[in-house]
């Protein structure tokens, strides 16, 4: 999960400058270390006037995955980036065949990876249920 949103949330959210405003409310401190860190910019200079919000917004938008803010926003997991997905294929890769075939596995993915799959798909369903829910009780309370 990166930074972006789709259209049809955009559409639904406070704005693009509503929007830098909540994630800086909610997630300043990491925000002003990622900035610190990777682009040796002060947070400060938003407030003083010197940075604007449209560069602002960009320089978040494209932090590296292994940015605090980028972490914070996963709950405090790692985001892969494409080098360890690669890594992992070739473990899963060693491991197959190096070990006995009848006792592998057809699919064997590597532990984290499919741990991360496996949260990042019951949040998805949870995400749809709730607004599944919200949804119904809307409609219900139309009729």
């Amino acid at each position: 999960r990166r930074l972006r949103r789709d259209r049809a949330e955009a559409h639904r959210g406070p704005g693009k400058l509503g929007g830098l405003f909540a994630l800086l409310n909610e997630h300043g401190d990491q925000i002003e270390a990622d900035l610190a860190r990777y682009y040796n910019v002060d947070l400060c200079d938003f407030y003083r006037g010197r940075l604007s919000s449209r560069r602002l917004a960009v320089l978040i938008r494209y932090l590296p995955h292994d940015s605090a803010l980028v972490t914070a926003i996963n709950d405090g997991q790692p985001v892969w980036a494409s080098t360890e997905h690669l890594l992992a294929d070739i473990w899963a890769l060693l491991l197959k065949a190096n070990s006995d075939p009848k006792k592998t596995p057809d699919k064997l993915d590597h532990p984290v990876r499919a741990e991360m799959t496996a949260k990042a798909v019951a949040s998805s369903k949870k995400q749809l249920k709730q607004r599944f829910l919200a949804r119904k009780t809307a409609y219900a309370q139309d009729q």
